[in-house]
């Protein structure tokens, strides 16, 4: 499987109402004044007023690494930054009040599935399944899912608009992993933005609009030159 140094595109039109939302987010995070905080220590890449930390994409490069075993480290970086951190870093700043909805959620549905086994009775999203390779389960899901404890409940994870909760059900141990491996998981979203209010095109508008760069040298070659 080749990764791409994804960027996000879509043709529709989202609806006015969140576009709107999203609009007054952006001027928030493209304020350009000379009061930005100093990165933390081990940031890499600033994001609006938010940063990534090298960590962050780290944690995700030995996985990446079996997808594309003759590309170089800072190649896997790249792929890790942009396939699994980066838009979701971005979606993170569109709609705050709804995500930290979202997250209260997530928390309470990690509670009941810890403690209990199942999500609250009353929750509104399902808890799903998926089995089959990176196409089938989906490329961050089997990204996240390599090293997981069998059968225990991750902690919240984040894909582009929505918080994740999952654990592995079938899986080899993660030296065992090579690109076709197989895993069977259980998982439930917690999204802030709906696939009806088209996330792809949310935050390829957003890439656009809000400050993206490299805090350090080698991270402004890893970092994508349209994201800049």
């Amino acid at each position: 499987m080749h990764l791409v140094e994804f960027k996000w595109q879509a043709e529709n039109v989202c609806t006015s109402g969140l576009r709107a939302v999203v609009l007054v987010a952006l001027c928030a995070c493209t304020d350009q004044s000379p009061k930005a905080t100093a990165p933390p220590e081990g940031a890499v890449i600033g994001v609006g007023p938010n940063w990534i930390l090298a960590e962050e994409v780290d944690r995700w490069v030995d996985t990446v690494a079996l997808l594309e075993p003759t590309e170089t480290r800072p190649s896997w970086r790249r792929k890790a930054l942009t396939n699994v951190v980066l838009p979701s870093k971005i979606a993170a700043l569109l709609v705050p009040a709804e995500r930290q909805l979202a997250r209260d959620q997530a928390e309470r549905a990690l509670q009941g599935l810890r403690a209990q086994g199942a999500l609250p009775e009353d929750f509104p999203e399902p808890l799903k399944s998926a089995t089959g390779d990176v196409y089938e389960v989906g490329l961050g899901r089997w990204i996240m899912a390599r090293g997981l404890p069998l059968g225990e409940w991750s902690e919240i994870l984040e894909e582009v608009g929505t918080f994740l909760i999952m654990r592995v059900l079938e899986a080899p141990d993660a030296a065992d992993w090579q690109p076709n491996t197989a895993i069977r998981i259980e998982y439930v979203h917690v999204p802030y933005l709906r696939p009806e209010d088209q996330p792809a095109l949310l935050v390829e508008q957003a890439r656009e609009q809000i400050r993206i760069w490299a805090v350090t040298p080698e991270w402004e070659w890893i970092l994508p030159q349209y994201y800049q």
